[in-house]
């Protein structure tokens, strides 16, 4: 059923990013040292934790996935399945201009050539990543005034079809 997600859209794109070796498991932030005030994690310019629905603070490279508004395709006429796009938003922060759109890039390349029929796992539910489709241009987010964060922020909107392949046994009713 293309209508029964019990994950966010943007919480399976994450795991999906993940897979491709787009960004990182954000877990992997424990294994590298504190410095500092202990607030300060160092990372290097290749760990790209995906987050989803809200931004850290820390560290200063990372994807964030969001729900964005999808569109709805109607259902089909025997069984009533109904098909949906789902909206999403992949956001890009970090210290360089240049790393920022390199990686939304490379992810934009990866979703669109590669990611076609990817399977995703979540607390024991598999879902399918379909297809992306209307993968609009990086978009540079400009700073708000008297904002004194000078980190980079760019972003792409698409959409995404995805399907619920196997229910936990859990959740069946």
């Amino acid at each position: 059923m293309s209508g029964l997600l019990l994950h966010s859209p943007a919480d399976i794109v994450s795991r999906g990013l993940i897979a491709l070796g787009v960004g990182n498991d954000p877990g992997i932030l424990g294994q590298f040292e504190q410095s500092g005030t202990g607030t300060d994690i160092q990372v290097s310019r290749t760990v790209w934790p995906v987050f989803v629905g809200s931004e850290p603070e820390e560290p200063d490279n990372v994807l964030t996935v969001y729900d964005t508004v999808g569109t709805h395709d109607g259902k089909e006429m025997f069984g009533g399945e109904t098909y949906r796009h789902h909206g999403i938003q992949v956001r890009a922060r970090g210290r360089n201009y240049a790393d920022c759109y390199a990686r939304l890039n490379r992810a934009q390349t990866l979703m669109s050539e590669t990611a076609y029929r990817n399977q995703v796992v979540i607390d024991n539910a598999t879902y399918l990543i379909e297809s992306f489709s209307r993968l609009q241009g990086i978009t540079f987010i400009p700073k708000k005034p008297k904002d004194e964060d000078t980190r980079i922020r760019m972003s792409f909107n698409c959409l995404v079809v995805l399907w619920m392949l196997t229910l936990a046994p859990e959740w069946v009713a």
